[in-house]
Protein backbone atom coordinates (compact mmCIF):
# COMPACT_ATOMS: atom_id res chain seq x y z
CA UNK A 1 0.00 0.00 0.00
CA UNK A 2 2.73 2.87 0.99
CA UNK A 3 5.68 0.85 -0.21
CA UNK A 4 7.76 1.99 2.39
CA UNK A 5 10.03 -1.41 2.86
CA UNK A 6 11.09 -2.79 5.92
CA UNK A 7 13.57 0.03 6.85
CA UNK A 8 10.72 2.47 6.09
CA UNK A 9 8.24 0.04 8.13
CA UNK A 10 10.86 0.41 11.17
CA UNK A 11 11.29 4.73 11.40
CA UNK A 12 7.38 4.76 10.76
CA UNK A 13 6.50 2.21 13.75
CA UNK A 14 9.47 3.91 16.05
CA UNK A 15 8.08 7.39 15.63
CA UNK A 16 4.89 5.83 16.03
CA UNK A 17 6.12 4.41 19.75
CA UNK A 18 7.80 7.78 20.92
CA UNK A 19 4.78 9.77 19.83
CA UNK A 20 2.68 8.46 23.23
CA UNK A 21 5.90 9.01 25.48
CA UNK A 22 6.17 12.62 23.58
CA UNK A 23 2.63 12.75 24.35
CA UNK A 24 3.29 11.44 28.19
CA UNK A 25 5.10 13.73 28.88
CA UNK A 26 4.87 17.02 27.54
CA UNK A 27 0.98 16.71 26.63
CA UNK A 28 -0.03 15.29 30.58
CA UNK A 29 -1.09 11.78 28.36
CA UNK A 30 -2.09 9.68 31.10
CA UNK A 31 0.93 6.48 31.70
CA UNK A 32 -1.83 3.66 31.18
CA UNK A 33 -3.11 4.78 27.57
CA UNK A 34 0.50 5.97 26.81
CA UNK A 35 1.52 2.69 27.71
CA UNK A 36 -0.84 0.92 26.18
CA UNK A 37 -0.55 2.87 22.73
CA UNK A 38 3.30 2.36 23.11
CA UNK A 39 2.80 -1.37 23.45
CA UNK A 40 0.60 -2.65 20.29
CA UNK A 41 3.06 -0.69 18.10
CA UNK A 42 6.05 -3.05 19.38
CA UNK A 43 4.57 -6.31 17.24
CA UNK A 44 5.08 -4.42 14.31
CA UNK A 45 8.10 -3.03 15.19
CA UNK A 46 9.66 -5.85 16.12
CA UNK A 47 8.58 -7.92 12.71
CA UNK A 48 9.76 -5.12 10.84
CA UNK A 49 13.16 -5.00 12.29
CA UNK A 50 12.71 -8.97 11.93
CA UNK A 51 11.94 -8.99 8.24
CA UNK A 52 14.93 -6.30 7.35
CA UNK A 53 17.46 -8.24 9.14
CA UNK A 54 16.15 -11.97 7.38
CA UNK A 55 14.75 -11.27 4.29
CA UNK A 56 16.51 -10.24 0.94
CA UNK A 57 13.67 -8.90 -0.98
CA UNK A 58 13.38 -5.02 -0.71
CA UNK A 59 15.72 -3.40 1.52
CA UNK A 60 16.75 -6.47 3.68
CA UNK A 61 19.71 -7.25 5.18
CA UNK A 62 19.20 -10.75 3.85
CA UNK A 63 20.57 -13.10 7.08
CA UNK A 64 17.84 -15.39 7.17
CA UNK A 65 15.46 -16.46 9.37
CA UNK A 66 17.48 -18.83 11.23
CA UNK A 67 20.72 -16.82 11.97
CA UNK A 68 17.90 -14.04 13.05
CA UNK A 69 15.84 -16.60 15.42
CA UNK A 70 19.21 -17.70 16.52
CA UNK A 71 20.47 -14.34 17.58
CA UNK A 72 17.19 -12.79 18.96
CA UNK A 73 17.39 -16.13 21.61
CA UNK A 74 20.53 -15.11 22.74
CA UNK A 75 19.69 -11.82 23.12
CA UNK A 76 16.62 -13.07 25.06
CA UNK A 77 18.40 -15.59 27.34
CA UNK A 78 21.03 -13.06 28.04
CA UNK A 79 18.48 -9.66 29.29
CA UNK A 80 16.70 -12.80 31.55
CA UNK A 81 20.10 -14.44 32.91
CA UNK A 82 20.68 -10.37 33.94
CA UNK A 83 17.31 -9.66 35.13
CA UNK A 84 17.55 -13.18 37.28
CA UNK A 85 20.92 -12.38 38.51
CA UNK A 86 20.15 -9.42 39.87
CA UNK A 87 18.02 -10.76 42.34
CA UNK A 88 14.98 -8.85 44.66
CA UNK A 89 16.25 -5.76 46.15
CA UNK A 90 14.44 -2.65 46.57
CA UNK A 91 14.40 0.49 44.71
CA UNK A 92 16.68 3.26 45.36
CA UNK A 93 15.18 5.05 48.41
CA UNK A 94 13.62 2.10 49.47
CA UNK A 95 13.47 0.57 52.98
CA UNK A 96 13.71 -2.62 53.03
CA UNK A 97 11.41 -2.98 56.51
CA UNK A 98 8.90 -0.71 54.69
CA UNK A 99 5.15 -2.69 54.71
CA UNK A 100 4.09 -2.65 51.15
CA UNK A 101 0.03 -1.73 49.88
CA UNK A 102 -2.35 -4.85 51.29
CA UNK A 103 0.38 -5.96 53.55
CA UNK A 104 -0.62 -5.88 57.11
CA UNK A 105 2.11 -3.79 59.70
CA UNK A 106 2.54 -6.93 62.72
CA UNK A 107 3.80 -3.55 65.00
CA UNK A 108 -0.30 -1.92 66.06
Amino acid sequence: MLHLGYLGSIVVFAIAIAVPAAAHRWAELGTVAAFWSAYVVTRPLGASITDWLSSSRQDGLGLGFGWVSLGATIVIVALLGLLTTRGDRPAAGLRSDAVRPGEADASL
